[in-house]
């Protein structure tokens, strides 16, 4: 911020830039939802958290300058998980370590932790296997079991799928092949430790296996996701009711009620917006989420170092999405904040190339 006010003294200007643009019209229609809502103060809800996030998202891109900014941002990340790992080890007797649901200690949803954990498991592996940095290792590794001590499977996948996609998409990497299979071989031997060591199925891997039962053989085996499968039909019908501007933001939950008496958010990002916001709401929020996409598979093909980071994290929120509701996730957002930066910095640099080239 104080960075933004001597900017704008110097320059007597102040840039806004394309995310910043996108969030605040993002944050002005589900205010303007309000006025068709079906629960007005619902709609409301969660508006002063979207503030707070444009803010500080907008702050962030004041701050980060150049490539020495961007990698202390992406250290101070790793450094936050390194503080809010050790307070959950030291707050959490020893004994409760492998009980599962690891970081309610922090007043957190464990999934919520968890989430943060996975993201820090990608950035100090990608620093590890892509800038080689291989003290960074050694934190992946712990990351990684803080995040199957949360008890959390969308986490434990996206720290696997990161990890994997950070290895498959570095084709530049010396020894390309063997990196490969060395990753697919570490994650099956993960998975087969999760199921068969004692320590590391009563935290995750009951979990797991009632996640495949539930797939597989018994509907009923596994009650969150029952409820995550019946919330997203529900979602659905909803949306077919109202598909131009939906219910009204964050309106999801109080709809529910004529159905069934809890309150529940719908668990996806997809439904709660299509429900709330109708085709309108999704475009506005999701065009942002395909301009990444495009933008960093392009760099990615440039051979940009940070595209493989952060084009795998945009693919995994556009997946997971499905599983969680994210458009006022504080740690979501700083994550497609830091991504659009890691855009415009890639594309600076491809412009200075090519005019040096030029020259």
């Amino acid at each position: 911020f104080i960075n933004l006010l001597a900017g704008s003294i110097n320059s007597q200007r102040i840039l806004i830039n394309i995310h910043t643009v996108w969030y605040t019209v993002f944050i002005v229609f589900g205010i303007a939802s309000s006025i068709w809502a079906y629960n007005f103060e619902a709609a409301l809800e969660p508006i002063q958290k979207m503030v707070q996030i444009l803010a500080i998202t907008f702050c962030l891109q004041v701050y980060v300058k150049n490539e020495r900014d961007f990698e202390r941002l992406l250290d101070l990340l790793v450094l936050t998980g390194v503080i809010m790992s050790s307070y959950i080890l030291i707050e959490t007797p020893f004994s409760q370590w492998s009980a599962g649901f690891l970081g309610s200690v922090t007043g957190y949803n464990t999934n919520s932790v968890g989430i943060f954990l996975s993201m820090v498991v990608i950035i100090s592996a990608y620093k590890g296997l892509v800038l080689n940095k291989k003290r960074y290792l050694i934190l992946t590794a712990a990351f990684m079991f803080m995040v199957i001590m949360t008890s959390s499977r969308k986490s434990l996948f996206i720290s696997i799928l990161g990890l994997i996609s950070l290895v498959v998409l570095n084709t530049q990497k010396k020894h390309y092949i063997l990196h490969v299979v060395l990753i697919f071989g570490l994650a099956g031997l993960l998975m087969f430790s999760i199921f068969n060591v004692p320590y590391l199925y009563n935290t995750v891997g009951f979990r797991l296996a009632s996640m495949a039962k539930f797939f597989t053989e018994d509907t009923t085996a596994d009650n969150s996701l029952a409820l995550r499968t019946y919330f997203i039909n529900i979602g659905s019908k909803f949306y077919l009711e109202h598909p131009i501007i939906g219910i009204g933001l964050n309106n999801f939950a109080s709809y529910l009620r004529q159905y069934r008496s809890v309150t529940f958010y719908a668990h996806n990002n997809y439904i709660e917006l299509a429900s709330g916001l109708g085709t309108i709401g999704l475009l506005i929020y999701y065009w942002f989420y395909l301009y990444l996409f495009v933008k960093l598979l392009k760099q990615l093909l440039r051979g940009e170092k940070t595209a493989l980071l952060f084009f795998s994290f945009v693919c995994l929120v556009i997946v997971f999405d499905y599983s969680m509701v994210t458009y006022y996730s504080s740690m979501i957002q700083t994550l497609i904040v830091i991504s659009y930066i890691a855009v415009c910095i890639n594309d600076a640099k491809y412009k200075k190339r090519i005019k040096e080239d030029i020259i």
